[in-house]
C-alpha cells in the first residue's frame, strides 16, 4: 500500500487507566495491567472496565475479548498459564479492538479521518490477501479464516480480527510479521498476482526517512509521541525489552 499524506501529529492523550474499574484482579495484577497498557501506548479512551475471570465451558482456549458497545475488556485466566510476553501480546490485541477502525466514532483516536480510513482499508486489504494466499499471521488467524469459510463469522469480523492481530504481532514479534509478509508475497508471485501485493510493515532495518506504510502507519496515528518509523521501532523495542519472554507474569499468580 502506498504511503499517503503525512500523518497529523498526535496531541496529548490520557493513557492512564486510573479511572477504569478493575474486577477480579489483585492490586498487584491491576497495577501490572496499567503499566503494560501504558507501555503499549494504544489509546485507552474506550476502556470502561477490565475484568479477569475464569474460562467457562466452551471458552477454554479464549484469552481475551472486548465488548465494543460497553468498552469492557475481559482477560481470561487461561492467559495466566502463558509467559509474560504472551500476556502483553494479548492485552495489545484487545486494546487494538478498543480502537476498532471500523467504527466511525473512533476517528478521533486516529487523529484524522484520513488516518482512520487508511487503518480500515489496510486491515481489509490484508484480510483479503490472507484469504487469497492462505498464509496466516498465526494459528488464530488461520482458525478465523476457517470459521469464515464455514459461514460462522462475517467478513467484517475477519477484517476486525486481522487488524488486532496485525497490531499485536507488530508490537510483539515484528520479525515474524516480516516472514509472513514475504511468504504472502512469494505466494502471490507464484499465482502471477504480485501486482496485488499489500505491504504489512517496513523491515526494522529500513533506512531513516523511509515512509511508514501499513500497520506501521496505523500505529503511528494511534500512539502519542510516536511520529515516524524510527520512533515506532524504538517504541516496539522498549516494549519487547520490558517484559520476560519466558517467565510467567502477575496474571499467573
Amino acid at each position: 500500500m502506498e504511503a499517503g499524506e503525512p500523518i497529523a501529529p498526535q496531541g496529548e492523550r490520557v493513557k492512564s487507566l486510573d479511572k477504569v474499574a478493575f474486577k477480579g484482579l489483585s492490586p498487584e495484577q491491576a497495577g501490572w495491567v496499567k503499566q503494560a497498557a501504558e507501555r503499549i501506548g494504544l489509546p485507552t479512551d474506550n476502556v470502561t472496565s477490565i475484568v479477569y475471570r475464569e474460562n467457562l465451558r466452551g471458552e477454554e482456549s479464549v484469552l481475551g475479548q472486548v465488548h465494543l458497545l460497553t468498552g469492557e475488556l475481559t482477560l481470561f485466566k487461561a492467559l495466566g498459564k502463558l509467559p509474560e510476553r504472551a500476556q502483553i501480546s494479548t492485552l495489545a490485541h484487545e486494546l487494538a479492538h478498543e480502537n476498532d477502525p471500523f467504527l466511525k466514532e473512533n476517528i478521533k483516536l486516529y487523529g484524522s479521518e484520513e488516518a482512520w480510513e487508511q487503518a480500515q482499508k489496510h486491515a481489509s486489504a490484508i484480510a483479503e490477501q490472507t484469504k487469497q494466499t492462505r498464509v496466516y499471521l498465526n494459528g488464530y488467524h488461520k482458525m478465523l479464516h476457517q470459521m469464515l469459510m464455514a459461514g460462522q463469522i462475517s467478513e467484517l469480523i475477519f477484517a476486525r480480527e486481522t487488524h488486532a492481530i496485525l497490531i499485536e504481532i507488530r508490537l510483539s514479534n515484528p520479525k515474524h510479521m516480516i516472514q509472513v509478509q514475504e511468504a504472502q508475497r512469494d505466494k502471490l508471485i507464484r499465482q502471477n498476482r504480485q501486482n496485488k501485493f499489500i505491504t504489512m510493515m517496513e523491515p526494522e532495518e529500513a533506512e531513516n526517512g523511509t515512509p511508514a506504510v501499513g500497520v506501521d502507519r496505523t500505529l503511528i496515528s494511534l500512539i502519542a509521541g510516536v511520529n515516524n518509523l524510527a520512533e515506532l521501532n524504538s517504541h516496539v523495542a522498549q516494549i519487547r525489552n520490558s517484559f520476560s519472554p519466558t517467565e510467567k507474569g502477575p496474571l499467573s499468580q
